[in-house]
C-alpha cells in the first residue's frame, strides 16, 4: 500500500493490494460532489508510489517488480517498465528541470542536465536499484532521454 500527494498539493494518489489506484481531489475549487475517483490497472498488488514533480505523470510499483507509468490527467497507460525480480517498493522521480533554469556547467551541456530532470528511481526487494532515462510525455514535444 502507498499513497503520494502531489507537489502542488492539489490531489493525492493511493495504491494497495487491489488493482484500483485512488485519486483525490483536495483543490479548493473543487465542485465536484465526489472527492474521490477510482481507476481500475491491469495489476494487482501495488507497493510503491510516486508523482513527477510536475503532477503530470505517476509511476506505480508492482509486487510483480514491474512499474507502471501513468498519465494523472486521464489515466492514460504510458508504459511499464520491467527490471525487478521480485516486488517493487521504492519510487521517486528527479526534480523536473527546465531549460530557463539551467546554468552554465563546465563539465555538462544543457540538454544533458535538463534530461536528467526525466529521471525514476526504482528499488526492489531484489535488492536492486535502477534509474530509468524517461521521456517528457508532453504532446509534440516527446524528448528521448
Amino acid at each position: 500500500m502507498a499513497m503520494a500527494l502531489a507537489p502542488g498539493h492539489n490531489f493525492a494518489l493511493s495504491v494497495s493490494a487491489d488493482a484500483k489506484v485512488v485519486k483525490y481531489d483536495l483543490s479548493k475549487e473543487s465542485s465536484s460532489t465526489a472527492p474521490s475517483v477510482v481507476y481500475a490497472t491491469k495489476l494487482p498488488g501495488n507497493g510503491a508510489l510516486s508523482i513527477r514533480s510536475d503532477s503530470r505523470v505517476c509511476a506505480i510499483g508492482s509486487w510483480n517488480g514491474k512499474v507502471q507509468l501513468y498519465s494523472t490527467k486521464s489515466f492514460k497507460s504510458l508504459g511499464t517498465l520491467t527490471y525487478h525480480k521480485d516486488g517493487c517498493y521504492a519510487l521517486a522521480f528527479a526534480q523536473v528541470i527546465r531549460p530557463e533554469d539551467v546554468q552554465g556547467d563546465d563539465d555538462m551541456d544543457p540538454d544533458e542536465i535538463v534530461s536528467r530532470g526525466w529521471w525514476l528511481g526504482s528499488g526492489g526487494k531484489d535488492t536492486r536499484i535502477c534509474i530509468w532515462p524517461l521521456k517528457s510525455f508532453e504532446r509534440g514535444n516527446m524528448i528521448d532521454c
